[in-house]
């Protein structure tokens, strides 16, 4: 036994507490828990037995200890305070322990031993939220606790070390029973709803496992189990819903057991069931009864394998209950081993003490507790009295002294309580009555006498049914004046309390009716009979009651005329949600701002310089929230209570999704005035309220009582305290009630709980009022059981019907009374006629009526009759055309089966009954064809993936002149610049270009550098290849599913499919029943084959004996009504008259000719059968001979001659053969004709089953059709608002375009003619300002033309006019002052006048390009307007796209979602399923996926799976070599940033010394420049003249020199053409030439090929077993590249070389036949697959060195350099590949390969190659020329920078970047290395100087799991845990120190 762990708990610890906050004003003990009065006896297997007199239970949040001896309960509070889930015993008898589950998130269950409670264990993390069953081992040593919702994990503990052992998934729904076999100590098992399952705690190879078997029901049905029992032979036995035991064997159902004659065992649910001895069962129901079944008769019982039922009757029945109640046992547990005494848990209400004895008389159950049977709808306190009443829907009352801790009474009524109200002695002076409503609509008042304890102390009073469904609520106002009763059918009833009798009783005044059921009624407090009702549906209700009857009710009770106000609530919640994650968003967003203007003002303080655009900078880079749609509920919420305010205002309570606040409304005008939130209970219901003193007292939808502080605000709520004491899931508290005296709070719970509690506040003196005696009734009065009683309202409606039969009555008998007696009037005028003389007699013709009168009679009956006639024609047309109607429909568009017989073998096969495919089908099937092709043509499918349009930016491409060069053209700078100024030009323009380039190329990088927040893509591409063709397949069950153009489903699309799926039936049938009409054809033609035959043989039987003649036995004939129906459908003959003859010849159809045909073919068939002879016959001939000549003849052919009787012979024979064969002949074709019918007979299953599946098809694609067309007008509105939106949005982006377009040209333009301007500018200062008169010039050239330039223009020539020339002198000043008076009109003297002209023009010039500037101006600032215009109208676009966008995608969702849910039928053969776990598992194919064969899908998903592994792998060899090279790049950036530094700093030092300061060289070259451009325009001013002579000069003599090179050329092209014709002739002479040569070649191929057959078959061997070796080696590698394992072992893996360098050495043709290339000629053992090239030269000279000084002397030159380079790269790939440590141990084999690189000739002392190789491994650096330090630096500092770039919180910082440090350590380093101390001294020393790490609550093992599960993937070999975790603590420790 292991040994207990001991753990100290604080007793006090685990006991809840009341919830308040350390700053609440309400006193902690406000109240105080005083007694509980009920049981939680739904609750399955709740009743622990601890001893002999202790019995234990669970209620609430309180475990129930109760003394059966002294019937007292004591309780103790939860420790945890969310409920409790199971209560369960040690069945160890030496550990008196109860073990308790509590419910919460992340539940513990605490073993306590009893009776002292003291805490042993607490097991935790067994469940999520609940748990639901628990069970011990029967040794007590191990705990098995099974979850609820939503983990429903199973987990077996051991609960003395507080271990986890074992743990599963138990079933995804609730399980209510578990337990352990006795039998088998490794077999558990578990029940519930709809299940059972078998588990077993198997040892496998892995350890412990638990597995499970989930029971098969078979055909038996699937129900609920409770009760289960394991058996010694592994059998289980279990209950059912119906009855009867269930046998379990193997998982499946063996048997099952019931009473005779199919009876159920049990009349309910079995709960239980024992295995008393080895013979007996013991099963427990919850019918109340213990039944005993002698269990040997089952075990023999032997039942058919398709009846597995078994009928016995029990041995003993025992019946737990009296009277007519029988107690519903959901657990029984014996008091005492062998004794036959058992406490019983009583689902209806109570715990028992029963009996089960077999041997003697048993003792009559006895009832030790009485409760509520579940819920408990109402509660009411005495107003005189300490006593309490409850009324539950079981139907009972209580009356308890919760004084005394007492039940005084209890009562079951005949009826489900709803409510009831205890008048109070204001209203009743005695204070006994109460007022009853329950679901049969009745009301019951009665009186209770709590002062005397008789059997009778309460009295029925009155029995009122005042309506038809359920009451809900009952009420009576504060005056006592009313009564109201509501229903579930939606009305009130008002009555009125009637004093006068000695108890009061109620008068009904009347109904009304309401918007929905009433839920909740309160009055209003200035209006004493004003009553405010809230309803089902979230109205509220108002009304001002009649207190009393009036006279408008003597008909009905319907208060008609009364005034009501209504409001309904309307759901603001989802809204208050919405604001309130807008305002945290918005407090989100102004806290980021705030950061980022303290970066703004930090980056300005480091940098002023800097420019920054701050509105980007501090813009919002986050996506906005989307935020669903708002949540109304359809229909609203039920109102819980409604209570009126101090400020006449009413709070309204809600359930469902608007719980969570209280709703305060304006009671006048019904609007939502505030709506008052409940802190943390934002989600739950509040189902009852009272107000006390300065407190309100809510009870809480979650079990919990909450008690409210009333501040100065009385709607703040923030100050409360909270008490959890019902059931946490189960028990809402409908009802909170003071006592009398306020001292006492009672709550109860729909957990059937009744709690008091003691007032601890000091409160009134109360003082009650002594009640009066309650009289006794002198009549008893009888209650309603009837559930048809008619209500009052009923009554009403009966007793008008009675009295309006009864007027009825009395109004029919008074006519029949008028008529009699003129009938006896008559009799006696007729009497009296009689006796009157033949003269004075009445004859009938004077009775008559007067002629006229009859014609006008006759007229009108005529008019009438051609009325008639006229209708009876109509109708004659009507049924005409309804018959031809029908004849089309029935007749004429369906097939008839018909039926064809078989001849021998009457086999028949029928066709099938289809209906054509009439001209409505095809014209629909054309209709719908046509559609497809205009929607083909028209398409106009939105993109909702199109979600941005792209704009191009063009660069302008175009020369930039410099500025100090304008003026100069191209050919000025070329000619006119010195050789050293052209110099520096071209190197200004160098520098320029290359700045330019560089910018370029920098924009190019950083529009190419990868975005880390995106895929590359390359892999965008791949993935959406992958998407469209690999795997990703779009199910369309995915709630995100968006069709394609071409997948979305269209109305005319689904029609199509329908159509077609219609046509593919009737081609199905139709095809078969074609042929059915070829048979029935073929057997007409038989039976004319028949009929030839026959005659033929006729013919040939009259020439033959009769003994030879053999007559045929076919009855071969027609069926007319079974193959020939549509004969009956001929309607002629009904329709002619009787002796009309019906013309069938004249008869149009096929059908009909052909039977026509056949009934002749029958005749004439039936007349030569009939004529034909038979075999008695003798054929005879008639003759007109006479007798004579008769008798003359007869003797001469007596007499036959030889050659007659030869040919008689021959005759006979060949008639005989020739019947044999017509015989053989008709056989053959019958037997033909029935084979045929019986293969058409057998296809037509075959085409039944294609037809049905294709009709089950149908009639999902007609469900599909139907949910198409209810989305199709939607979806098409939608489309059509999306396409409009999209196009405007297109349209208004064209137009953004266009215009930003235009302005990009008009702004060039405008560039243009400022730069014109500029031109102009210039040219006036270049032509002007160095003359004399250039002060005038000045002058006229700045005046303006005219004034309307704008001051603010954009043109510079204002400025530039203004400001100095710095050509000027000063002498020219003072000219100037002497020029001021000179007259603009007129040119000056002595000044030039086309210079005068010129600035005249030159003005002219200048105005008119700041014209045209101005104008440009204005046309960009209206294109501006217009583009913002624009701009506001795309962005509306966008958004009303974007949303219509967003419905259209969510209405195909549900339109899709609704697609789905049509089921469709699929045939699958049994070799498509796989569904087989293991041997004994099954698994689930309900929810699997479907796929068909197209392109082998399946298999090319396979087939990815391999090439993504190796892409895995691939991928994880690139990562490692990146990680190498980001450590190089980071390393080279380093050394570049450096040498840029010292670079400028060289650059600054050199301007120092040359300029003795820093300048810009761009600046001085351009001053320069400028200098010189300048001088050279005044130069090209002077010599202008001088230089157009010397460049037409130079022209001349340029032409001159083209002429003699045009010569020159024309003389080379002529010599040029005479040798390309020798060429051409020299070249088909060499052709002729190689032709010959490859002659002779081909002729020594053939020679020489047997020659060299036997080499190239030598080196094919030898060059397939070097491949086997590179393959070999290269795997060996890349092992030892990866993992640190000794070069020794790997070496043993692959030697000995069965081929050696030696031998392939010592062949002579080696060399020149295999390897051109010296390194081939390497085994890939000894050969670099890709060394450093520098190392490879450094080891080159070693090794060349080495060689010349041993082997110069014994091999030649050529000899020496090829052996140097083989030596060097072995020797380099062995440098690469070993440590020197491991030198000792590979140095033989090492030694052993370098000789052979040597020819044999050769010899080489071992020392002296030990020795190099000693030198080259011991001085060589990694291949990668970083040490381990360096790796490790580049490995933290990558880790600490990713870290750095995520929002990771302080406490996960450590964890975060040791995990990631130590995964790029194993796929980098070796795996020694990381255990080195060096690794762990340089992650301690960096992470240590972080400021944000701190090593507190590091979870070490999550850590290290992690990091071998990265290991695990990513490596073969597997880390040792420990030795990680000590690394890992030692960093953590040393980092803390």
């Amino acid at each position: 036994m292991n040994e207990e762990k001991t753990t100290t708990h604080c007793e006090d610890e685990f006991i809840s507490k009341p919830q308040v906050k350390s700053t609440s004003l309400i006193d902690e003990n406000i109240i105080s828990f005083d007694h509980s009065f009920g049981y939680d006896c739904k609750k399955m297997y709740n009743l622990v037995l601890m001893d002999k007199e202790a019995l234990v239970f669970a209620s609430g949040n309180l475990i129930h200890f109760f003394n059966v001896s002294t019937s007292k309960v004591t309780t103790r509070r939860s420790a945890m305070g969310e409920g409790i889930g199971f209560i369960v015993k040690n069945p160890n008898p030496d550990l008196n322990h109860l073990t308790i589950g509590e419910n919460g998130k992340n539940p513990t269950i605490f073993i306590y031993k009893f009776p002292e409670m003291k805490l042993i264990s607490m097991l935790e993390k067994g469940a999520k939220r609940q748990f639901s069953v628990l069970d011990y081992t029967p040794n007590g040593e191990l705990l098995a606790s099974q979850g609820g919702d939503p983990d429903y994990m199973l987990t077996i503990w051991d609960w003395r070390r507080k271990e986890i052992k074992l743990r599963a998934k138990s079933f995804s729904n609730d399980v209510v029973n578990l337990m352990f076999s006795p039998y088998i100590s490794e077999q558990l098992i578990t029940s519930g709803l709809g299940h059972i399952k078998f588990w077993k705690m198997a040892s496998t190879f892995t350890g412990l496992k638990l597995q499970g078997l989930i029971g098969r029901f078979g055909k038996t049905e699937i129900c609920d189990i409770y009760g289960i029992c394991p058996m010694p032979d592994e059998k289980i036995l279990s209950g059912c819903e119906w009855g009867n035991i269930l046998v379990w064997d193997a998982g499946l159902i063996k048997l099952e057991v019931c009473r005779k004659n199919r009876k159920p065992c049990h009349k309910g649910p079995i709960t239980q069931i024992f295995m008393r001895n080895a013979e007996e069962i013991m099963t427990v129901g919850t019918d109340g009864f213990i039944c005993i079944w002698f269990w040997e008769t089952v075990e023999l019982a032997d039942p058919p394998e398709d009846d597995r039922f078994v009928e016995i009757e029990p041995s003993h029945e025992f019946r737990v209950g009296e009277n007519d109640y029988n107690a519903e046992l959901l657990k029984i547990i014996q008091i005492e081993p062998e004794m036959p005494e058992y406490y019983a848990q009583d689902g209806l209400g109570g715990i028992w003490k029963c009996e089960v004895s077999t041997e003697t008389l048993p003792n009559p159950p006895k009832q030790l507790f009485h409760c509520h049977a579940g819920e408990i709808v109402a509660m009411c306190t005495s107003s005189v009295s300490q006593h309490v009443a409850t009324l539950g829907k079981d139907g009972r009352l209580y009356v308890y002294d919760y004084i005394k801790h007492k039940m005084i009474y209890h009562h079951q009524f005949v009826a489900a309580g709803c409510d009831f109200v205890w008048l109070s002695s204001s209203m009743d002076p005695t204070g006994a009555v109460m007022i009853f409503g329950f679901d049969d609509g009745v009301v019951r008042v009665i009186a209770f006498d709590y002062n005397i304890e008789a059997d009778d102390r309460m009295q029925l009073v009155q029995v009122i049914k005042c309506h038809s469904r359920a009451i809900t609520k009952v009420a009576v106002n504060p005056k006592g004046s009313i009564f109201v009763s509501a229903s579930e059918d939606s009305t009130i009833f008002i009555h009125q309390l009637m004093k006068d009798s000695p108890i009061i009783s109620l008068e009904p005044v009347g109904f009304m009716k309401t918007p929905s059921a009433v839920t909740c009624i309160n009055w209003n407090p200035n209006e004493g009979s004003t009553i405010i009702l809230g309803c089902k549906h979230g109205e509220v209700t108002q009304i001002d009651l009649p207190e009393s009857s009036n006279a408008s009710t003597s008909t009905s009770y319907h208060l008609d005329q009364v005034p009501v106000k209504t409001f309904k609530f309307k759901s603001v919640k989802s809204q208050i949600l919405r604001n309130k994650r807008m305002k945290e968003i918005e407090l989100e967003k102004m806290k980021k701002r705030e950061k980022k203007v303290k970066e703004l003002e930090k980056m300005k303080k480091d940098d002023p310089l800097m420019e920054i655009n701050e509105e980007e900078f501090l813009a919002d880079s986050d996506d906005e929230e989307t935020f669903q749609p708002l949540h109304i509920p359809d229909p609203p919420n039920s109102i819980l209570w409604i209570q009126y305010t101090s400020n006449d205002t009413l709070w309204l309570s809600l359930s469902g999704f608007d719980a969570g606040y209280i709703y305060e409304y304006d009671s006048i005008k019904g609007n939502l005035m505030m709506c008052v939130p409940i802190p943390e209970a934002e989600n739950i219901e509040i189902h009852s309220y009272i107000h006390v003193d300065n407190f309100t007292v809510f009870g809480m939808g979650d079990g919990k009582i909450r008690i409210n502080l009333i501040k100065d605000d009385w709607r703040d709520l923030s100050d409360f305290w909270l008490l959890s004491m019902h059931d946490n899931f189960l028990g809402r508290i409908p009802a909170l009630k003071f006592s009398y005296d306020r001292k006492f709070l009672f709550s109860i719970g729909v957990d059937g709980n009744l709690f008091s509690y003691k007032w601890n506040l000091p409160v009134k003196q109360f003082k009650a009022k002594i009640p009066t005696a309650v009289p006794k009734l002198l009549k008893a009065v009888d209650d309603i059981d009837d559930p048809n009683f008619l209500t009052l309202e009923q009554k009403k409606e009966k007793e008008n019907d009675e009295k309006r039969q009864e007027v009825s009555n009395d109004n029919k008998m008074k006519v029949l009374k008028m008529i009699e007696e003129l009938r006896v009037e008559f009799d006696e005028i007729m009497q009296t006629n009689s006796l009157m003389p033949t003269s004075q007699k009445l004859t009938t013709k004077d009775l008559h009526l007067d002629d006229r009168i009859s014609n006008d009679f006759q007229q009108k009956l005529d008019i009438l009759m051609d009325v008639v006639r006229r209708k009876k024609e109509f109708d004659y047309e009507k049924v005409k055309l309804a018959g031809k109607k029908l004849l089309e429909y029935f007749i004429d568009s369906i097939d008839f089966p018909i039926q064809v017989i078989g001849i021998n073998n009457r086999k028949s096969v029928h066709s099938f009954r289809i209906k054509k495919l009439g001209k409505d089908f095809y014209h629909l099937r054309d209709g719908v064809e046509l559609k497809l092709r205009e929607a083909a043509k028209n398409k106009r499918m939105v993109d909702l993936n199109d979600t941005s349009i792209r704009t191009v930016e063009s660069e302008s491409t175009a020369p930039i002149v410099e500025s100090f060069l304008i003026g100069l053209s191209a050919v000025d700078i070329e000619t006119k610049l010195e050789c050293q100024m052209r110099r520096l030009l071209n190197k200004y323009r160098q520098r320029k270009s290359r700045e330019i380039a560089r910018k370029k190329e920098w924009q190019i990088i950083n529009a190419e550098r990868p975005n880390p927040e995106q895929d590359h893509p390359a892999d965008q591409k791949f993935i959406e290849e992958a998407r469209k063709t690999i795997g990703n397949y779009k199910l369309k069950t995915d709630p995100n599913f968006e069709a394609n153009e071409n997948e979305r489903e269209t109305i005319v699309k689904k029609l199509q499919e329908v159509l077609q799926a219609r046509e593919d039936i009737f081609n199905i049938r139709n095809d078969y029943n074609q042929k059915i009409f070829k048979l029935r054809n073929k057997k007409k033609n038989l039976i004319e084959f028949i009929e030839r035959k026959l005659r033929k043989l006729k013919e040939i039987q009259m020439e033959m004996p009769v003994k030879d003649c053999v007559k045929p036995h076919f009855s071969v004939s027609f069926d007319f009504d079974r193959e020939f129906p549509e004969r009956n459908l001929d309607l002629k003959k009904y329709l002619l008259p009787k002796n009309h003859k019906l013309d069938l010849g004249s008869t149009t159809g096929s059908r009909f000719d052909l039977m026509n045909s056949r009934e002749k073919a029958e005749r004439q068939l039936m007349t030569i059968l009939r004529n034909s002879p038979s075999d008695s016959e003798n054929l005879t001939i008639s003759s007109k001979l006479t007798s004579n000549n008769f008798e003359r003849l007869k003797s001469i052919d007596k007499k036959s001659s030889p050659w007659e009787d030869e040919m008689k012979n021959l005759r006979s024979r060949r008639h005989f053969f020739e019947q044999q064969q017509i015989i053989e002949k008709i056989k053959l074709k019958v037997f033909e004709f029935d084979h045929e019918i019986e293969e058409l007979s057998n296809e037509r299953y075959d085409v039944e089953v294609k037809a049905k599946f294709k009709e089950l098809f149908l009639l999902t694609l007609n469900n599909e059709l139907m949910i198409l067309k209810d989305f199709e007008t939607t979806e098409n509105v939608l489309i059509e608002i999306v396409d409009n939106k999209n196009a405007e949005r297109k349209y208004l982006m064209n137009r953004i375009m266009q215009a930003q377009s235009e302005i990009e040209m008009i702004k060039q333009h405008f560039e243009e003619l400022k730069e014109s301007k500029k031109r102009v500018d210039q040219k006036f200062r270049l032509k002007c300002l160095d003359n004399s008169f250039a002060f005038f010039f000045k002058k006229i050239y700045k005046k303006k033309l005219h004034e309307n330039c704008d001051n603010d223009c954009w043109v510079e020539g204002k400025s530039s006019g203004s400001e100095k020339s710095e050509s000027l002198k000063g002498s020219q000043l003072d000219v100037s002052l002497s020029l001021e008076n000179l007259s603009e009109d007129k040119c000056p003297k002595n000044c030039d006048q086309n210079l005068y002209d010129l600035v005249f023009q030159l003005r002219h010039e200048r105005d008119s390009l700041e014209d045209a500037i101005i104008t440009k101006k204005n046309e960009i600032e209206s294109i501006q307007a217009d583009l913002d215009m624009t701009t506001q109208r795309q962005k509306k676009a966008e958004d009303d796209y974007e949303r219509n966008r967003t419905k259209l995608v969510e209405l195909r969702q549900r339109k899709q979602q609704q697609l789905n849910d049509v089921d469709t039928v699929i045939v699958l053969k049994m070799d498509q399923l796989q569904y087989f776990k293991n041997e004994k598992e099954f698994a689930d194919i309900e929810s699997t996926l479907l796929f068909n064969n197209q392109n082998l899908l399946i298999c090319k998903l396979y087939a990815r799976v391999g090439k993504l592994a190796l892409e895995t792998i691939e991928a994880k060899r690139k990562h490692r070599i990146n990680v190498i090279h980001l450590a190089k790049m980071k390393t080279d950036i380093k050394f570049m940033e450096k040498q840029i530094t010292d670079l400028k700093d060289e650059t600054s030092q050199a301007m120092l010394k040359k300029f003795g300061r820093i300048v810009d060289l761009n600046e001085v070259e351009e001053t320069i420049l400028r200098k010189f451009a300048f001088d050279m325009q005044v130069e090209m001013r002077a010599n202008s003249e001088d230089i157009k002579r010397h460049y037409s000069n130079k022209i001349n003599e340029l032409k001159k020199s083209k002429m003699n090179k045009e010569e020159n050329l024309n003389r080379v092209i002529q010599e040029a053409t005479e040798k390309l014709n020798i060429l051409t002739v020299l070249e088909e002479e060499k052709n002729f030439l190689h032709r010959i040569l490859m002659n002779q070649a081909r002729k020594k191929e053939v020679q020489s090929y047997h020659e060299d057959e036997n080499d190239l078959s030598k080196l094919k061997e030898i060059s397939n077993h070097q491949k086997e070796q590179i393959e070999m080696l290269q795997r060996e590698i890349r092992a030892l590249s990866l993992k640190s394992k000794s070069f020794v072992n790997i070496r043993q893996k692959f030697d000995p070389l069965t081929y050696s360098v030696t031998q392939l050495r010592r062949d002579s043709r080696f060399e020149d036949s295999i390897c051109s290339n010296p390194d081939e000629s390497i085994l890939s053992s000894t050969r670099a697959t890709s060394p450093d090239q520098e190392a490879l030269n450094d080891i080159l000279k070693s090794v060349k060195k080495f060689v010349e000084e041993n082997l110069a002397d014994q091999l030649e030159e050529v000899e020496v350099e090829n052996v140097s380079l083989n030596l060097s790269k072995y020797l380099t790939n062995i440098a690469l590949t070993f440590p020197s440590v491991e030198l000792d141990e590979t140095l033989p084999e090492i030694i052993k390969n370098f000789c052979n690189f040597i020819p044999n000739s050769v010899h080489v002392s071992p020392e002296n190659i030990a020795k190099l190789v000693a030198k080259i491994v011991g001085n060589f650096n990694e291949p990668n020329n970083l040490s381990q330090s360096e790796v490790m630096k580049a490995i933290i500092n990558s880790t600490i920078e990713t870290a750095s770039q995520s929002a990771i919180a302080s406490d996960s910082y450590l964890p975060f970047i040791l995990t990631n440090i130590f995964q790029q350590m194993i796929i980098t380093m070796r795996i020694d290395d990381i255990s080195s101390p060096e690794c762990t001294t340089e992650i301690i020393e960096r992470l240590s100087k972080l400021k944000a790490i701190h090593a507190r609550n590091v979870n070490v093992d999550e850590m290290v799991n992690e990091i071998v599960n990265f290991a695990n993937e990513n490596l073969e070999d597997e880390i040792d845990e420990k030795l990680l975790q000590r690394i890992i603590l030692s960093i953590i420790n040393k980092i803390n120190s």
